[in-house]
């Protein structure tokens, strides 16, 4: 499980909300966006393109202070 909140729930921390958002897009960065970009030469949307090229400058680490801000700000305009 990825610390999810229950179902329903309203008061779930966005410190959580974050993790699990920074934890989930490095997942995706390093097991979907890396193959189609180095192996395959795929296009992606330029969303997709920005989250890769931050993962990349951050060492490709999940717990990288950049890649922590960078998630952050994608996701303040849904804090809750």
């Amino acid at each position: 499980g990825g610390n999810l909140p229950p179902e329903g729930e309203q008061n779930y921390p966005f410190e959580k909300w974050i993790r699990n958002e920074r934890r989930t897009w490095a997942a995706t960065c390093e097991h979907t966006l890396k193959p189609l970009i180095e192996k395959h030469q795929f296009p992606l949307s330029p969303r997709e393109q920005a989250y890769y090229k931050v993962w990349v400058e951050s060492g490709r680490d999940e717990k990288s202070p950049v890649w922590d801000a960078f998630i952050q700000n994608q996701y303040q305009k849904v804090r809750f």
